[in-house]
């Protein structure tokens, strides 16, 4: 098998794996019964410090794996977490953290990340790491990504998996949210993790 059927087979799993997720669990708002399901890890912020996950809990995380030389996905799904909070009164926006995780350290500078996820919104955290930490972080999540060569080796674009995580104060899955919802269902699912403590 090629380079692209094996990337083909494993873009074709983690959807599958997604829509499993996305039915086991439409019934149960919060299924603290997977906590295996996400697992804590540490990348740096902007700044330089260090970030992990587990410190937002007691909030609810969003995260989303891109990169800023993304030319569509990553555009709408930011945009799509941005007009979500927007959707929250002020007192519920503070108690969601989102985070924007970059597939692409080689390019994506913290500063140049951090002002990329500013623009869609300032509650956004942008994040990164060494090409081995990302990649360690994406495969837990079951992102997959790879390089698709350009006219020239700095202009190479990132084939990628697009989903929203929506983690619970707790810290498990609340739900994984696809291209085709909107950001008022986004919303939703954001208000209906919130209730739960």
């Amino acid at each position: 098998m090629g380079k692209k059927g094996l990337f083909t087979g494993i873009i074709i799993g983690c959807v599958l794996v997604g829509i499993w997720l996305g039915i086991r669990f439409s019934d149960t708002p919060v299924p603290a019964q997977y906590p295996e399901l996400v697992r804590d890890f540490v990348l740096s912020d902007a700044g330089g410090n260090p970030v992990r996950l587990s410190d937002s809990r007691g909030q609810v995380a969003l995260l989303y794996f891109g990169y800023t030389h993304c030319p569509d996905v990553c555009i709408a799904a930011l945009s799509k977490i941005a007009r979500a909070l927007n959707h929250l009164p002020a007192a519920q926006q503070a108690e969601v953290q989102p985070f924007f995780i970059s597939l692409d350290p080689e390019r994506d500078t913290p500063q140049k990340l951090a002002a990329y996820a500013r623009g869609f919104h300032p509650q956004i955290t942008s994040l990164t790491g060494t090409t081995e930490q990302v990649n360690q972080v994406a495969s837990t999540f079951f992102i997959a990504h790879q390089k698709v060569p350009g006219q020239h080796a700095a202009a190479y674009d990132l084939d990628h998996s697009s989903v929203i995580y929506v983690l619970s104060r707790a810290g498990g899955v609340h739900r994984l949210v696809h291209q085709p919802e909107d950001a008022a269902q986004l919303a939703t699912y954001i208000r209906q993790a919130l209730q739960h403590r």
